[in-house]
């Protein structure tokens, strides 16, 4: 009755066929009936083939095509919503439902080009409209392309939306969950303590806005628990407990109470809680429906390196990764996964400093990176690779880790000063360049990294101990005193909070040596106390100390120590030694020679 009282009045004119049209439309996007919506979307065609200008028709035939969702109607409801535009540019609706299709369709194809342009169509009705559900969407668009972005930029945008969002609806739950995830974000960047609190309190306004949605209070948690590991603060893994005892069970909540549990007794060696732990993962993987949960797998696999950490226990490391390797042949996308099987072969390689383990953790963080850019992923990179050129005694790992943390300066300058450990690495990384290669120009960006470092954080352990060491260097390589006596003012700086430092004391003898013979005796006994720390590396440079004052009985003694310590240079390095030059005269040197030989 109601068509046809409208074709009565209309007589089969756009005006008829467009009201058609909506009333499907409502009653499609109602009931979700796609053969609805796509009889409004005939309507509204007939209604555009009758009157190309009819801005009202195109906007409805765009809006039906895009409800029905499947690519190619995005498509098709893309190119509908831009002949609105074009035919009424000036109005706000227009641009943002051309927004909202936009960034479905950028679901679908995964191409930047459709988040930018939805963003476009944002940015053009922003001033115009006042409803908290357009600031939603727009933050959302900011969010996506910050996952497709290696930039901070679009995070501050999201966050600006969402406050946006709230100040026009204090009980706009999606808003509130918004800004939590864009604050969280925006925390991995910062790692400000600020951001980090902002986020939670967010997070709880949306717990309590949306008590239904259990998930949400699972990812407060596993944030928490995040911050924790990465910060190793026991107050906040005591929060994230709180929070696991206030939340509704389920089999990945005693998971990441397990995970929270075991690292808290492992840093406070509380044994109970480490039993508590094992109990709650059990029962979290006899609860579990699904056996093959990666999830639920990968956080046992977290608390098996939790009580490796606790035992110093290798085949607990090696647990860890069976299980992380178990999670990730389920889901290969699991950027944490991978994260932390290069953060278990890194502390395996601490503990017994075999170059494979290192090399291994280095496949695992550059796989990490392939899944997602982050700032710290680069900086686990560069550090492990300064360890790497060290251990190798090569310099190409070196100059890439400098390449690494340069990339990070250009690519994070809005935070890099939030982050003084890149600048210290980077110095270190300068000075090991500089002095293999004998170059002071790589030695004077070393100063400059170090004294940035030295700026924003004052109490910045070792900093004065490594700007004496440039400066050693550069005594050293340019044969200029007054850099090694800047050198010996920085280590009795370095002195007063590292007493007993052994590396602090051979680097100090170190600067003596290059003093000349005013030094030599201030030297030994430098070398000596280091010595009566039980370093075994000082052995090498005693030899070069006695060699120099011509006691050769002595410095082949020490040569011989170090090589029994397995802490002897090689033998090419041994025979360039400028200190060594008298002692290579000796008899004494040929027969040591023919014994390594």
């Amino acid at each position: 009755v109601f068509f046809l009282t409208l074709s009565q009045k209309h007589k089969k004119s756009p005006e008829l066929f467009y009201e058609q049209g909506s009333v499907l439309f409502e009653i499609g996007a109602e009931k979700n009936c796609i053969k609805t919506l796509r009889k409004s979307a005939h309507y509204f065609k007939q209604a555009t083939v009758m009157q190309p200008s009819h801005v009202e028709a195109w906007h409805g035939w765009g809006c039906a095509l895009a409800l029905i969702g499947r690519k190619e109607d995005l498509l098709d409801a893309k190119e509908k919503m831009e002949k609105a535009v074009a035919l009424a540019p000036h109005v706000p609706e227009l641009h943002w439902d051309t927004a909202l299709i936009y960034l479905n369709l950028s679901d679908h194809s995964g191409e930047i080009d459709d988040i930018f342009n939805a963003l476009s169509h944002f940015a053009k009705c922003e001033d115009k409209i006042s409803y908290f559900e357009f600031w939603n969407s727009y933050g959302n668009g900011y969010i996506r392309l910050s996952e497709q972005l290696d930039d901070i930029r679009p995070v501050l945008k999201a966050v600006s939306c969402f406050k946006q969002a709230i100040a026009l609806s204090l009980n706009n739950a999606d808003g509130w969950l918004g800004l939590a995830r864009s604050l969280q974000k925006l925390y991995r960047y910062s790692h400000e303590n600020d951001h980090y609190n902002q986020a939670c309190d967010c997070f709880a306004a949306a717990i309590q806005l949306l008590p239904q949605r259990r998930e949400i209070a699972l990812e407060r948690i596993a944030f928490i628990i995040e911050t924790a590991l990465r910060t190793k603060e026991t107050s906040k893994l005591r929060v994230a407990i709180d929070k696991c005892e206030q939340a509704s069970s389920s089999p990945h909540l005693l998971g990441y109470y397990s995970v929270a549990l075991t690292f808290l007794g492992a840093w406070t060696g509380r044994v109970e809680l480490l039993h508590e732990a094992e109990e709650k993962i059990n029962r979290a993987l006899e609860n579990d429906s699904d056996s093959d949960d990666p999830l639920l797998i990968f956080l046992s696999g977290q608390s098996f390196f939790a009580l490796a950490e606790y035992h110093r226990d290798l085949d607990l490391y090696y647990q860890a990764v069976e299980e992380f390797q178990a999670s990730l042949s389920l889901d290969r996308s699991q950027l944490a996964c991978w994260v932390w099987m290069g953060h278990t072969y890194s502390a395996v390689y601490e503990l017994t400093d075999d170059v494979t383990y290192l090399e291994r953790a280095l496949h695992f963080y550059s796989k990490s990176l392939q899944i997602k850019n982050d700032p710290h992923l680069y900086f686990e990179i560069a550090s492990l690779l300064i360890e790497l050129g060290d251990n190798s005694h090569t310099t190409e790992p070196i100059q890439q880790a400098i390449s690494y943390l340069e990339y990070l300066f250009q690519t994070y300058k809005a935070i890099s000063f939030d982050h003084p450990e890149w600048f210290y690495h980077y110095g270190i990384a300068l000075n090991k360049l500089g002095d293999f290669n004998e170059e002071s120009t790589l030695l004077h960006k070393a100063l400059e990294a170090f004294i940035n470092v030295l700026m924003f954080n004052p109490a910045h352990p070792k900093i004065h101990h490594r700007i004496g060491i440039v400066y050693s260097h550069l005594g050293d390589i340019l044969t200029d005193s007054d850099y090694l006596y800047r050198s010996l003012h920085h280590f009795k700086l370095a002195s007063k909070s590292q007493e007993e430092d052994e590396a602090l004391l051979i680097d100090w003898g170190l600067a003596l040596l290059c003093l000349g013979e005013e030094g030599y005796r201030e030297a030994e006994a430098k070398f000596m106390q280091a010595a009566l720390l039980g370093s075994q590396e000082v052995y090498y440079h005693l030899a070069c100390l006695y060699s120099l004052q011509g006691a050769f009985d002595l410095s082949i003694t020490y040569l011989q120590k170090s090589h029994a310590s397995k802490n002897l240079p090689p033998i090419d390095e041994i025979m360039d030694d400028e200190w060594l030059d008298s002692l290579r005269l000796t008899p004494q040197f040929q027969e040591f020679l023919a014994l390594l030989k």
